[in-house]
């Protein structure tokens, strides 16, 4: 008798799992451990999908400080005329996008409207964040566009073999 119930104790805890199974099914009716199962499954997949989401939202979040450390280092760092300029030059040859362009008039309404103390402190976060990261697409393009200069003058001077 005591190796019939030790056996099908085993095989409810082992691989098959057919006593266990029959007796949650048998105390709780039709299929609550599939349903168990299933929601389980959905609790786990839906656990992923969040942290992939939380991952990207980090990131964003972490180049939007990049662009406001940009934006202090210069000013702080006695570059701050050379990016005024940089970015200028860029909002006029069209090199900042139209969510851009509409983040900075949102920033300046905040600053210089009827906000209150923290929508002045949100606008200039999202003015410095806005300048800082479009401010070094200038130095970026003249560096790559004097590399280019100088790989066409090479190759258009004429070879001289010895």
């Amino acid at each position: 008798m005591g190796t019939a119930v030790g056996k099908t104790l085993r095989s409810g805890t082992d691989k098959g799992g057919n006593f266990a199974h029959d007796v949650v099914n048998g105390y709780t009716g039709d299929n609550t451990v599939e349903q168990v199962k299933d929601t389980t499954k959905n609790v786990i997949t839906e656990i992923k999908e969040t942290a992939t989401e939380t991952k990207g939202l980090l990131g964003s979040f972490g180049d939007t400080l990049k662009g406001i450390s940009s934006f202090l280092g210069d000013m702080f760092g006695g570059n701050g005329a050379n990016m005024f300029s940089n970015f200028f030059h860029n909002l006029g040859s069209g090199n900042i996008s139209g969510l851009g362009i509409g983040a900075l008039i949102a920033s300046a309404y905040m600053i210089f409207g009827r906000t209150g103390l923290l929508g002045k402190i949100g606008g200039a976060l999202m003015a410095m964040m806005m300048i800082g990261s479009n401010s070094h697409h200038q130095t970026q393009t003249i560096a790559q566009n004097e590399k280019r200069e100088e790989i066409q003058a090479e190759q258009q001077r004429p070879n001289m073999h010895r």
